[in-house]
């Protein structure tokens, strides 16, 4: 707990404000998912990508490491999907799965905002963005690579953030590891780590 506290190191008001937009995360993607379960799709991998990057995970489980035909996607979330459904989870699970990992990593964001800026408004008016907008819970729920980069993006900023306050070397090649794996989630990415080479 002394670690949260360190983390989010707000008075009894402001954690309350915290805890009011985290509940309102919550609820909201409670509340959808609980409307997407009553279609007819919510348990199938039906769609534009959906279904081939489905189809990839299952090459995957079957030993087929390396894709018979070039692929048109970047391969890093087919091996997610692939390890989610080896440890049993039905699509069902992953959509939930993957709405909790994508908020988990947007909460995650928040320690760092007030690293850069003490403004408590700016991060709960980050927060309640990220918990509010139906439009992200919509793509996090779907079998789609873009759910890996708002998790790959926090461990790279977070890593970074690390290797600056201890200028040890593994914490650096753990941010690099983070940046690559983003662009082998989504081809994209690779824009943004140039932008973020040139800054650096």
């Amino acid at each position: 707990m002394k670690f949260l506290a360190d983390l989010f190191p707000y008075n009894s008001s402001e954690r309350k404000i915290f805890f009011s937009i985290i509940f309102l995360g919550l609820a909201l993607r409670i509340i959808y998912l609980w409307e997407f379960s009553n279609l007819p799709h919510f348990g199938f991998a039906i769609g534009p990508d959906v279904q081939e990057y489905h189809e990839r995970a299952l090459e995957i489980l079957n030993g087929q490491i390396f894709p018979q035909t070039p692929e048109i996607h970047a391969p890093l979330y087919s091996f997610f999907l692939a390890l989610c459904y080896k440890l049993n989870c039905s699509i069902p699970a992953v959509r939930i799965i993957q709405i909790l990992i994508n908020f988990a990593a947007y909460t995650a964001i928040v320690p760092l905002l007030r690293k850069k800026s003490g403004s408590f408004r700016l991060q709960m008016w980050y927060l309640f963005f990220a918990a509010a907008v139906p439009i992200l819970f919509f793509h996090q729920g779907e079998l789609v690579s873009e759910t890996l980069i708002a998790p790959l993006t926090a461990a790279f900023f977070w890593l970074r953030e690390i290797y600056r306050e201890k200028h040890k070397i593994i914490w650096q090649i753990g941010a690099g590891t983070a940046l690559a794996g983003m662009i082998l989630t989504h081809g994209l990415m690779i824009f943004f780590a140039i932008g973020i080479l040139a800054w650096e």
